[in-house]
């Protein structure tokens, strides 16, 4: 069964998908209200060695969010362009921006943007994507490092 382009043969995680749906929809719009989560446009481009560690894509976030006092949501590891996935990426002074798809479900869990249930099964479904323990000094569910700091998508 396929439900949103995830494939599943479980009914009970179909609910999910709907359930992130609507919180999506009504807490996100207050992060991004109270400017919590925002999208960010550096003006300055990021260090060539990094570029060529990770892509320009993700090499511009991580420096937008250095920039921001930020943080760069995605699953781990990160790896090298052109190792075909064998070698995983020097991020240097960019690794303590990583935040990983389940530290920020724990993020979203201590604001009370996400239930205990809903949370709980975000967890379930995201664990699989995780594939290394977080890169940052910060522990999971804790803020970015400053108060006032800003989350990157």
């Amino acid at each position: 069964m396929e439900h949103n382009g995830i494939a599943s043969d479980r009914k009970s995680e179909l609910p999910l998908s709907s359930t992130l749906a609507d919180c999506r929809g009504k807490k996100l719009r207050e992060l991004i209200v109270d400017n919590t989560l925002r999208t960010f446009i550096s003006s300055a481009e990021p260090p060539s060695q990094l570029v060529q560690e990770i892509g320009p894509d993700l090499a511009e976030l991580l420096h937008a969010a250095k920039q921001s006092d930020g943080r760069v949501i995605r699953p781990l590891p990160i790896h090298r362009i052109q190792t075909f996935m064998e070698e995983e990426a020097n991020l240097g002074e960019y690794a303590s921006l990583v935040m990983t798809t389940l530290q920020f479900v724990d993020v979203l869990e201590t604001d009370a943007v996400l239930d205990r249930h809903t949370s709980d099964r975000a967890r379930r479904l995201l664990a699989p994507l995780e594939q290394r323990e977080p890169l940052g000094t910060n522990k999971a569910g804790e803020r970015p490092r400053r108060p006032g700091g800003r989350l990157s998508l």
